[in-house]
C-alpha cells in the first residue's frame, strides 16, 4: 500500500531519495510510504525531485495528504515546483528510454516482487483463521472466527479499505490482513503504543498480550520494545 502526503519538513535532518540533496527544515516536501513489517517506511522528496518518480502521475498534487493544510503561498510554490520537476523529465524522457531512471524510488512489496511469493504461500483459506487464539475468549475467539470468514468472502482492496477507512496498518497477505480485520472488529481498533508515542501497538493472538516496534519518525526510524498486558490497553471503536 502505497500513501502519498505533502508537508513542511520538520527538521534538515533527511534527504531527498531522488537527488540525495538535504531538505532544509520547513521546505515542502513530498513522502512515498510503503507499509513494510507493520509500519510505514517513509521516503522523502523535494517537490521537483517527486515530479520525475513514477508515483507523481497517480494524483493531483492537490489531492496528496496534507495539501490543504499548507497556506496559499506555499501551495503555489509547490505546484511551481512540481511543473519544473515534470518539464524537466519530459525534456530527459528520450535520453532515458529503455533505461531504468527512478532505480531510487522506494519499492513496494509487490513492485519488488518479494510479495508475491508470500502471498502465494499464505493465499487465504477458508478453512479456518490458523494459529493458537488463547488471547481471546471463548465468546471473543467465536466473534473472531465469525468476522474472519466474513473478511475472507471480500477482495483485498475492500479489507485494505476497511482497515484504512480506521486507522489500521494494511500490509500483509489476505489472511493475515483479514485477521487483522476480523482481531479489530471484535475488540476494537489498536492504539499507538504509550511509551514511544509513534508506533501501532500489535496484538498477541496467542497470549493475549500488546507489543510495539516502533515506528519511523521522518528519516530515522525509532525502535521500541514495550510490552503490555490486556488490562493495560484500552482499544477504540471499529467503524464499519
Amino acid at each position: 500500500m502505497v500513501e502519498l502526503s505533502l508537508e513542511k519538513a520538520k527538521s534538515a535532518r533527511s534527504s531527498c531519495k531522488q537527488c540525495k540533496s538535504k531538505i532544509e527544515k520547513d521546505e515542502v516536501r513530498v513522502g512515498i510510504s510503503i507499509s513494510k513489517g507493520g509500519y510505514d517506511e517513509t521516503s522523502w522528496y523535494h517537490v521537483s525531485c517527486f515530479a520525475k518518480t513514477k508515483y507523481a502521475g497517480s494524483k493531483d498534487l492537490e489531492e496528496l495528504n496534507g495539501y490543504s493544510a499548507l497556506s496559499g503561498t506555499e501551495q503555489a510554490a509547490a505546484k511551481k515546483e512540481f511543473e519544473k520537476g515534470a518539464k524537466g523529465a519530459k525534456g530527459k524522457a528520450k535520453a532515458k528510454k529503455g533505461s531504468k531512471s527512478e532505480s531510487d524510488e522506494p519499492e513496494s512489496e509487490e513492485d519488488s516482487g518479494k510479495g508475491k511469493k508470500g502471498s502465494k504461500k499464505g493465499a487465504a483459506k477458508k478453512g479456518g483463521s490458523g494459529g493458537a487464539l488463547a488471547g481471546y475468549t471463548a465468546a471473543e475467539k467465536a466473534k473472531y472466527e465469525k468476522f474472519y470468514q466474513e473478511a475472507l468472502e471480500l477482495n483485498v482492496a475492500a479489507i485494505k479499505s476497511a482497515l484504512k477507512k480506521n486507522g489500521m496498518t494494511q500490509n500483509g497477505n489476505k489472511e493475515e490482513i483479514a485477521s487483522r480485520m476480523a482481531d479489530c472488529q471484535t475488540l476494537g481498533t489498536l492504539p499507538n503504543c504509550s511509551k514511544c508515542g509513534g508506533g501501532r501497538l500489535r496484538f498477541n493472538q496467542k497470549d493475549g498480550t500488546y507489543f510495539c516496534k516502533g515506528y519511523m519518525d521522518d528519516a530515522d526510524f525509532v525502535n521500541c520494545s514495550a510490552k503490555y498486558a490486556r488490562n493495560e490497553v484500552t482499544r477504540g471503536s471499529w467503524t464499519d
